[in-house]
């Protein structure tokens, strides 16, 4: 056995980087938010008005952007963060639950890391749309040209 991985080193190499890669994404999503689906999120979106947020860059936005969506770069987001998590309370002294953040990037990394500034600055209800922008079109919802928006 030891001959073998002596032997092929390289091989071995090779097979323990992939598996590492493989299983990044799904560690990174455990410490930033849970994910939603698009079913998951819409739900939120029209039962408590979830504030659904847009962390990809300006050059990605132009395959479209989800309607009455805030566009706001992961760049931007440690500024942004309390100005987010206060308006996702309940408005002064109203009895109400908080509103949900729903995240919205390319593929769901952004999207956890702009889920830990949140969850610092104090959000409570944090979502991660799993697929992010190309789920949301794929599933044939509303997406608005940026220019338009």
């Amino acid at each position: 056995m030891t001959d073998f991985l002596l032997d092929n080193i390289l091989l071995v190499a090779l097979t323990a980087v992939s598996g590492i890669l493989l299983l990044f994404p799904s560690l990174l999503k455990g410490f930033g938010a849970p994910s939603i689906d698009t079913l998951g999120a819409t739900q939120l979106i029209n039962s408590r008005k979830a504030i659904l947020v847009d962390v990809r860059a300006e050059g990605e936005r132009g395959a479209g952007v989800i309607p009455k969506s805030e566009l706001i770069p992961l760049a931007d987001i440690p500024s942004r963060a309390a100005g987010l998590v206060a308006q996702a309370q309940p408005k002064g002294g109203e009895a109400g639950q908080v509103r949900p953040i729903v995240l919205v990037c390319a593929n769901g990394m952004r999207s956890a890391s702009a889920a830990r500034h949140l969850k610092k600055a104090g959000a409570t209800e944090v979502f991660s749309l799993d697929g992010g922008f190309e789920a949301w079109r794929q599933a044939g919802l509303p997406v608005t040209n940026p220019r338009r928006s």
